[in-house]
């Protein structure tokens, strides 16, 4: 079997590092580089990084936006948390913000601040479908707690995967959830193969907390070019 290409991270930075020298005063390029090095798990860089784009670009919301993920990512969870909330109240059509917090409600457990969120993506998104699963996902959740809705996802997410309509990853997230570790190693290698986007995230996403120390995990934190957990 053809062994399948994955993130060319070093390359990756040196065109980030090159594209800044060239130009140190592109925003654009500072932001994303704060991104990359998020999910490496850089933080002092990462924060550093998308301080100077909103010092180049202070008006940006997605920046606002993008430096408060970054900001929960450092352990900085209380000021991220206010800056979205926030830009919510600023920018109500703005969707990264409840994107964020979605994210980051997930990542708690806190399941149902996190669908709240999600269906109002959904609304500004005008995704029926979406806004319908979220809605459902929550009269789950209170009917039966966080157990029903994690085993709700699952299915969900299996059969959607089984159709070819939806991705590995987010499945491997709640099997990981549910302490199905090998359902779930298996999921995140297809996802990895597939070069699914979302497997860049897996070193700094709570969900795969459960998974750290396998060792089929950490292979593919080095298969991807992502550091290894301590």
């Amino acid at each position: 079997m053809v062994e399948p290409e994955y993130a060319d991270v070093p390359t990756a930075e040196r065109e980030f590092r090159t594209a800044l020298d060239l130009d140190p005063q592109d925003a654009e390029a500072h932001h994303w580089f704060a991104t990359a090095l998020m999910l490496l798990a850089r933080n002092a860089e990462a924060v550093a990084e998308i301080g100077r784009a909103q010092e180049l670009e202070p008006t940006s919301s997605s920046i606002v936006a993008d430096r408060a993920l970054i900001l929960h990512h450092t352990g900085r969870g209380d000021e991220a948390m206010a800056v979205l909330v926030r830009l919510t109240r600023t920018e109500p059509e703005l969707v990264s913000p409840h994107r964020y917090l979605q994210e980051i409600h997930f990542g708690n457990g806190e399941y149902g601040a996190a669908l709240k969120e999600t269906r109002r993506v959904a609304e500004l998104l005008h995704d029926a479908e979406g806004l319908a699963s979220a809605t459902e996902e929550l009269r789950v959740l209170e009917a039966g707690g966080s157990s029903a809705l994690l085993e709700a996802m699952r299915i969900k997410r299996l059969a959607r995967y089984e159709r070819g309509s939806g991705a590995a990853y987010p499945l491997a997230q709640v099997e990981a959830l549910l302490a199905q570790r090998e359902v779930a190693l298996a999921h995140l290698e297809e996802a990895c193969a597939g070069h699914e986007p979302a497997a860049m995230g897996m070193r700094i996403d709570p969900a795969m907390a459960s998974l750290h120390r396998e060792p089929q995990f950490q292979k593919l934190l080095v298969r991807l070019g992502l550091p290894q957990v301590e």
